[in-house]
């Protein structure tokens, strides 16, 4: 039952983002504007054309993000797809940076 539960939960996010298209956002941090892709099929994030880690999808009826750690010991992030885009990132377990998205 509880599986049933979750299987209908992800079906209300699903139209959100289609699986299969990958998901292209422009953010911008107070310095620059930056592409960010999201392939649903890979799991795969990349900032411009810097490939990031992918630690966990986080999908609930309310929140779709992807959290993974940037590259060279760098910080996490969280990249929220649904309902509101935006990137996040974090150090040392504290929020640092907030660059919107559209």
């Amino acid at each position: 039952m509880k599986l049933l539960a979750v299987a209908l939960s992800t079906a209300v996010i699903i139209p959100q983002i289609s699986l299969g298209d990958p998901v292209s956002l422009i953010c911008e941090n107070p310095k620059r504007e930056y592409r960010v892709e999201f392939d649903t099929d890979l799991r795969s994030v990349s900032a411009n054309d810097t490939q990031y880690s992918v630690l966990a999808m986080e999908e609930t009826a309310e929140t779709t993000a992807v959290v993974g750690l940037t590259t060279d010991g760098g910080p996490t992030y969280r990249l929220y797809l649904h309902p509101y885009k935006k990137m996040e990132f974090f150090s040392d377990g504290k929020l640092f940076q907030t660059d919107n998205c559209r």
